[in-house]
């Protein structure tokens, strides 16, 4: 019986480990699509990473060229990028805020513009949530889903946050992240 069990424990790993060689050998042919990366993105369904940026200590950061300033957790930069695809900012030069966690890049989809926000009022179709901050829905959508968070943060600044695919932990996590600016 033992001689039995053994011989079929072998059979089984023979044939495992042949699966993973042919699957190995078809991705690294091209007949296979080869595993997506991970996403750099944060998208705030990390309990401990959450906890960690909401209670880090908070530094004040100066957006751009203004005089308004942002309290952002010190582990946090904000890197010059390119505008968010929206009809408004597209061309529009945004910085975007990113950090490290556990040794690898880490972004924020947090676009923060130095724009005013009156005349990009003016071109969206903002839903105010509460006090300076919006929900914009897509103007093209039959649904109407929610794609970004708009939070003003000075006549002339105010950051957007792209919500799409995102769960409503997530879409919190921004929330309270931004609820002091």
């Amino acid at each position: 019986m033992k001689k039995l069990k053994f011989i079929l424990l072998i059979l089984v790993s023979i044939f495992c480990l042949n699966s993973c060689f042919t699957i190995a050998t078809m991705q690294g042919e091209g007949l296979l699509p080869p595993p997506k990366p991970e996403s750099p993105y944060y998208y705030g369904n990390n309990k401990k990473l959450n906890t960690l940026l909401l209670t880090e200590n908070k530094k004040n950061i100066k957006i751009g060229n203004s005089n308004v300033q942002i309290s952002i957790p010190s582990g946090l930069k904000l890197k010059e990028s390119d505008g968010l695809i929206n009809n408004y900012l597209y061309k529009k030069k945004s910085f975007k805020l990113h950090g490290y966690y556990l040794g690898k890049e880490l972004f924020l989809p947090i676009f923060i513009f130095n724009e005013n926000f009156e005349e990009f009022l003016k071109t969206e179709n903002l839903v105010k949530l509460n006090e300076n901050t919006y929900l914009n829905f897509e103007k093209n959508s039959k649904n109407r889903k929610l794609d970004q968070i708009i939070k003003k943060i000075d006549d002339n600044v105010f950051a957007v946050v792209s919500i799409v695919d995102m769960n409503d932990k997530s879409k919190n996590f921004f929330l309270e992240l931004m609820k002091d600016w």
